[in-house]
């Protein structure tokens, strides 16, 4: 699959995380870090631990995976990953496509995670925007009939996900697909027909995981099935961010994606103790079109 990775590494010869500590005392993520961008080979986590693995599509909810912060205490990175000249085992996980460090979180509908006001020690946001996890597709229905037609994505499909929306039974779920056909058959009858009507699927998930061994262990924390909060159908993507421990660097992949064509915003990039422009604020500014 093919992978588009960006990379911030602090501006020092010597690497380490005692080293980063000791020269990065009064930090500023605006001038410490460089960044460069690659291409490469997306690699999904599927091990380590589930931070939340969606069952409904209720709004602002832990569950919903939308508008929410989990917290990852101190000891759950199993290294001292130095941030800004501090150092963290722990962390906030927001579904809004980003971390923060510190011990003040970010709210739930934290969609400006560079911008905000809020005083968290620091931010790295991967797709900082409105964001849920989930998916959707349009679908022809058939009243009394199982069977999805002219489905328009299988982008993260899988057997025994909850199918929502208009005409769609309470608690369907995907019994089958078949990509070649266009089709789903769900273990439940349409309620109404309809052409080309919006169908969501709770199929997003948190997870993360620590790769490798020290002194060059990886914390992956990854989004897998994520979307804009709207009914855009089509949209569909997985993204990771990776702390390493050998030298304090940060990765942040994007998994091939799949958009529609309306052009969307988002938030990327570092963040200090202040939305102070450009002292604590390290991002990227891409140009629509």
């Amino acid at each position: 699959t093919r992978l588009q990775r960006t990379r911030w590494r602090l501006k020092t010869a010597l690497v380490g995380s005692a080293f980063a500590l000791g020269v990065i005392v009064n930090a500023q993520v605006g001038t410490n870090y460089n960044f460069s961008s690659s291409l490469g080979t997306y690699t999904p986590i599927t091990g380590g631990t589930v931070v939340v693995a969606q069952t409904t599509t209720a709004f602002s909810t832990a569950a919903g995976a939308d508008d929410f912060t989990y917290n990852l205490p101190g000891g759950t990175i199993p290294f001292t990953f130095t941030y800004d000249g501090v150092g963290y085992t722990g962390l906030n996980i927001n579904s809004n496509c980003h971390i923060t460090f510190g011990a003040t979180a970010p709210v739930g509908g934290n969609y400006s995670p560079l911008s905000t006001t809020t005083a968290y020690a620091g931010a790295i946001s991967a797709a900082g925007a409105d964001m849920r996890g989930g998916f959707t597709f349009t679908a022809t229905r058939t009243a009394a009939s199982p069977t999805l037609t002219a489905v328009s994505s299988f982008h993260g499909i899988a057997v025994g996900e909850e199918l929502f929306g208009t005409g769609i039974a309470v608690g369907a779920t995907v019994v089958s697909f078949d990509t070649g056909l266009g089709t789903i058959t769900m273990s439940a009858n349409a309620t109404s027909s309809g052409a080309a009507g919006v169908v969501q699927c709770a199929s997003g998930e948190i997870r993360y995981e620590t790769l490798g061994s020290t002194p060059n262990q990886i914390f992956v924390i990854q989004f897998k099935n994520w979307r804009r909060f709207s009914t855009s159908n089509d949209v569909h993507a997985n993204i990771q961010i990776r702390l390493h421990e050998a030298d304090n660097s940060i990765e942040i992949h994007y998994g091939a994606r799949n958009c529609n064509a309306t052009d969307v915003a988002v938030q990327v990039g570092l963040r200090g103790p202040s939305n102070a422009f450009p002292a604590n604020i390290n991002n990227r500014l891409v140009a629509g079109g």
